[in-house]
C-alpha cells in the first residue's frame, strides 16, 4: 500500500474524521481547525489560507501558546456571507 502525505490524507478525509473523535451535536461551533484542515475544507493550499487571512477574506486565527487554530463557526459564517453576497449580485 502506498503511503499518503498528510496533505493527501486531509484532502481525502472528512474534517470530523481528521479529529479522530466524534463531535457531539452542538459542539461543531466550538471546533477548532488547523491550517491544514482549513485548507482541506476550502480545497486550497495552506499558503492560500494564510494569504486569505492576511487579506481579511477569512477570519484571523486564534493563537494560544504557539498553537494556531480557526473556529469552525467563524469559517462557516465567512462562507455564509460570501454566499449571501453572491446571491445579491446575481
Amino acid at each position: 500500500m502506498q503511503k499518503m502525505s498528510k496533505r493527501q490524507l486531509l484532502s481525502t478525509t472528512k474534517i470530523d474524521e481528521v479529529h479522530a473523535r466524534p463531535i457531539a451535536l452542538g459542539d461543531e461551533a466550538k471546533a477548532l481547525f488547523t491550517v491544514d484542515e482549513v485548507a482541506s475544507h476550502f480545497r486550497c493550499g495552506v499558503s492560500t489560507v494564510w494569504r486569505w487571512a492576511k487579506e481579511g477574506k477569512i477570519p484571523q486565527p486564534i493563537r494560544i501558546g504557539g498553537v494556531t487554530r480557526w473556529k469552525l463557526d467563524e469559517i462557516q459564517a465567512c462562507i455564509a456571507a460570501a454566499e449571501a453576497q453572491r446571491d445579491t449580485t446575481h
